[in-house]
């Protein structure tokens, strides 16, 4: 009885256990660690003095990680051979491998790289100092690097500082201090000594720290500074989770000057010209592309044939990418061309020379691969052509016996019994009556010529003779013969192929502003066009009436072309173009084409006139569409830009000063301590909509350039902020929902 009883209560233990292993529910594990690393003990001690040690050791009171170490942690004075940099465990340790300068303040600023190694919460800005001297500089200046020409933000471009007042300390000294730019094109430089400065950016793309490479891109500022500090306060949030704070506290720091300092970077003209690629991707033309602009093109001379004038040159604007055209066939059909390029070139002094590079430019599609693909157009073009042919001869077989089969509307309905009293039935009967009795044909023979005469259907129900050979090949001859429709498959001939037309680009007419014009832009450069081949004309009440226009050839694009005409406003007009109005080197014609053009009315454009206030200079407003593209273009007189024709919609503006007055904005140069153009964005988007006239006044500068540009503009975006990821609040809110 005891055993049992044991027995039951061992076993209903271990139902207990099981059912309350099994309970639903995820054990806590305690709170989520939301707490950064912190420094405990450091080797040396933070801003330590008089020491020389190279190796820096970080504790901390959890295992830390690094975030991007390579991009994120510098080190000042800049190092010319890269510092070791390692975290491991609870542990960071950097190794600096330059000589160790005298009386100079190290800092290695971590930014928010130092993580910790399970929930990556972020230890924030955290620098470590020390000094080989007796004092640690302690001061800070910081600011913004924008590029010129858009004033986009640059991230990680270098901020350096000298105290050496002289330009020509930017060609040959490393930096003194060093920073690097984050998303927002923001840096801060730390551990400034007092005294005066000039500060300059630059893309250091060898790692000496100074501008040595015309392909660096660089900003100066003539503005001496000078750092300071004095205390302050600013306002600091206390979050409750990511989404609500709890309140804001004004907390007191040490604010440090200057921090409104505006570089604004360029690559100079005459970058390092060389030849970057040569291609030819068709039998009959090759492109030739150089690293930069240049005043002059290349010569290529070739031992096989006249290059003088075996090409049509066609090249860009800035004569960096240059396309030739062979003209003669004897020549492109050639797998091969080998030629000579003599061009101006950097060479590793920095000095332009004459470069000569041998090419063997062989296509990418060869003579013998174009020919087979030539050969298999014709060939589907044939089968192709055959099918048509012989499905519209079965079209007009069908056609023909069908107007054999209608019943004209005064005849009799088919197998409709005659009166047997009918004249022609009596004929029929006479007819008959001339035939041997038909009681007597007692042959087959007689049988089947009767058969013959009165019903075509073979006769089944008699028997079927033996088939032979013969018989086969007769009756298969039959079957061939019998075709319903006229088509001779063996002496079809095979019809030209169509022509192919010249492709071209016509800008759109749709909704056409009177300010506009028609642009073609063709795939190859035209030889000859033929003006008598437009036909303009202008609609004046119901009728069309002919209208004057130009045609113009573009400068420096052989293949683009313009359609100018007087357009007005809420008018329809039609311009027909004859095929053959454009006719490329080749012989290629453009296909004929008609359009019908109405223009809008007054009424469905927006205007906008700009004043400039307090600006002395050369104005050159553009308005920009919502992608940062130049939409028009105007210049500013007497300080004021007009637009007109605008259509409705949301747009910006900018205005560069054009000093030299040529329309275009300009570089800087550093060596003639030019500064590029000035570049200025109006800091409010302008709705314009229909039948508005819009009025703004400008002052160019009136906000810091860092402040200009519209954000929806920007396309460099800030760094994502680091935080800790409140996953103890989350769960919280997790466990009231499942309650």
């Amino acid at each position: 009885m005891f055993r049992r009883t044991a027995a039951i209560c061992a076993i209903m233990m271990v139902v207990l256990l099981v059912l309350s292993c099994a309970n639903i529910g995820t054990p806590d594990g305690g709170p989520y660690d939301e707490d950064p690393p912190k420094v405990v003990r450091t080797s040396p001690k933070q801003y330590a003095t008089n020491t020389r040690t190279k190796k820096i050791i970080l504790e901390f009171d959890e295992n830390v990680k690094l975030d991007n170490a390579a991009e994120k942690v510098m080190v000042s004075p800049p190092q010319l051979e890269m510092p070791e940099i390692n975290a491991m465990g609870r542990r960071i340790t950097i190794e600096l491998m330059d000589t160790l300068k005298d009386s100079t303040t190290y800092t290695i600023d971590f930014s928010d790289a130092i993580e910790d190694n399970n929930e990556s919460n972020p230890m924030g800005d955290y620098a470590f100092a020390f000094s080989t001297g007796d004092r640690i500089d302690t001061f800070q200046m910081s600011g913004t690097v924008l590029n010129a020409e858009n004033l986009e933000p640059i991230k990680g471009i270098l901020v350096g500082l000298y105290s050496n007042m002289e330009d020509s300390a930017f060609r040959t000294q490393p930096f003194e201090r060093v920073s690097r730019t984050n998303g927002s094109g923001h840096f801060t430089i730390k551990g400034i000594a007092p005294g005066e400065y000039r500060a300059y950016a630059l893309t250091d793309q060898n790692q000496n720290f100074l501008f040595d490479q015309k392909s660096e891109q660089i900003a100066f500022s003539d503005r001496k500074l000078t750092p300071s500090a004095k205390p302050d306060i600013r306002p600091d949030t206390i979050w409750h989770d990511s989404i609500h704070y709890d309140s804001i506290v004004m907390r007191p720091y040490m604010h440090f000057f200057p921090d409104d300092i505006v570089l604004l970077a360029f690559l100079e003209k005459g970058q390092d010209h060389y030849l970057m690629k040569k291609e030819r991707d068709l039998l009959h033309r090759f492109t030739i592309t150089f690293s930069s602009p240049s005043d002059t093109l290349p010569r290529i001379v070739s031992d096989d044939f006249d290059t003088s004038t075996a090409f049509v040159v066609d090249a860009n604007a800035t004569n960096d990418t240059i396309t030739y055209w062979i003209r003669d066939s004897l020549i492109y059909n050639n797998d091969t061309l080998n030629m000579r390029l003599y061009y101006m070139g950097t060479d590793t002094n920095g000095v332009l020379v004459q470069m000569v590079d041998t090419m063997e430019l062989a296509s990418k599609i060869s003579k013998e691969r174009f020919d087979k693909q030539r050969a298999k157009e014709y060939e589907e073009w044939a089968k192709q052509s055959k099918k048509d042919a012989e499905a519209e001869a079965k079209k007009k077989a069908r056609e023909a016996k069908r107007k054999e089969q209608e019943i004209p509307k005064n005849a009799e309905p088919l197998n409709q019994p005659k009166n047997p009293d009918s004249l022609d039935n009596r004929e029929n009967i006479e007819n008959l009556d001339s035939l041997e009795n038909l009681e007597n044909l007692d042959s087959l023979d007689s049988l089947e010529n009767l058969d013959s005469l009165s019903n075509p259907v073979p006769l089944d129900s008699i028997g079927q003779p033996e088939t032979t050979d013969t018989d086969s090949d007769n009756k298969k001859a039959k079957k061939k013969k019998k075709k319903d429709y006229d088509f001779d498959e063996e002496n079809f001939v095979v019809p030209p192929m169509p022509e192919t037309f010249l492709n071209v680009r016509v800008s759109s007419t749709n909704g056409m502003a009177p300010d506009q014009n028609i642009q073609f832009v063709f795939e190859e450069p035209i030889d000859t066009f033929d003006i008598n081949a437009f036909h303009f004309s202008i609609q004046v009440d119901s009728t069309f009436k002919p209208a004057d226009f130009i045609i113009q050839r573009d400068s420096i694009n052989k293949k683009k072309f313009t359609f100018y005409a007087e357009w007005l406003p809420d008018t329809t007009y039609q311009l027909d173009i004859d095929t053959g109005a454009f006719v490329s080197m080749y012989g290629r014609r453009m296909e004929g084409s008609k359009k019908t053009i109405k223009m809008k009315s007054l009424d469905a454009f927006s205007a906008l006139f700009v004043n400039l206030d307090n600006f002395k200079g050369n104005g050159v407003v553009e308005l920009l569409s919502g992608t940062d593209k130049v939409v028009k273009r105007a210049k500013a007189v007497d300080g004021r830009a007009d637009f007109f024709f605008i259509q409705p919609g949301e747009y910006y503006v900018r205005m560069f000063d054009d000093r030299n007055r040529n329309g275009i904005w300009d570089t800087g140069e550093y060596d003639s301590h030019t500064q590029p153009e000035d570049m200025y964005y109006y800091h409010k988007v302008l709705n314009l909509r229909a039948m508005w006239e819009v009025s703004e006044h400008w002052n160019p500068t009136s906000r810091p350039r860092n402040e200009q540009k519209p954000t929806k503009l920007i396309k460099q975006k800030p760094d994502k902020q680091k935080s800790a990821k409140s996953r103890n609040a989350e769960r919280e809110k997790e466990k009231k929902n499942r309650k």
